[in-house]
């Protein structure tokens, strides 16, 4: 059980927001190279109480290594009691370190909701700057290079056995696949 005390003024939660890609934080990589990057970074603000003004966000990223990569301020002015909103900005980060799987680089994005100046909520989400796209000749790409993937996400179907599948039928399925 986990039990969240907020101020009226706060970041939603996703599964609370109860709306599709809606609620809490969203960040992505809008583009990426060794020397630069744009990340997207999205809050969804909920005022619980009576009407405030003087609402801002700001938004920090930080590397793995503690260093500040990239900060922003949005602006809100007032809130209505009840009221939504999300806000949402672009900051950019130099000479990023890109993920991969081979070297998996994490950034911090901080996100503060502020009345007056004072911090009333905080959330910290973690994730990668990188591109990934797929070629038809170089298959997954993943920051400009391709990378081979191997595997399978493979789940039994043979009725009537449940988990309980022998050794060959699993052969079988390996041979197929």
């Amino acid at each position: 059980v986990k039990l969240v005390v907020t101020d009226p003024l706060h970041i939603t939660d996703a599964v609370a927001a109860h709306r599709a890609a809606a609620g809490g934080i969203f960040v992505r990589t809008e583009s990426a190279s060794t020397n630069s990057a744009v990340i997207f970074a999205q809050a969804d603000i909920l005022n619980e109480g009576l009407g405030v003004t003087n609402v801002s966000v700001q938004f920090t990223v930080t590397g793995s290594d503690g260093k500040n990569a990239g900060e922003t301020n949005v602006q809100l002015f007032a809130m209505e009691a009840d009221a939504e909103v999300v806000t949402n900005c672009l900051l950019t980060v130099s000479n990023p370190k890109l993920w991969h799987p081979d070297h998996a680089w994490l950034y911090t994005l901080k996100t503060e909701v502020l009345r007056g100046g004072k911090m009333v909520d905080s959330v910290s989400t973690r994730f990668g700057i990188r591109t990934l796209a797929f070629d038809d000749k170089l298959g997954f790409v993943i920051n400009g290079e391709p990378l081979s993937i191997r595997g399978a996400n493979r789940h039994q179907d043979i009725p009537w056995l449940g988990n309980a599948v022998p050794d060959d039928a699993q052969y079988r399925d390996l041979k197929r696949l």
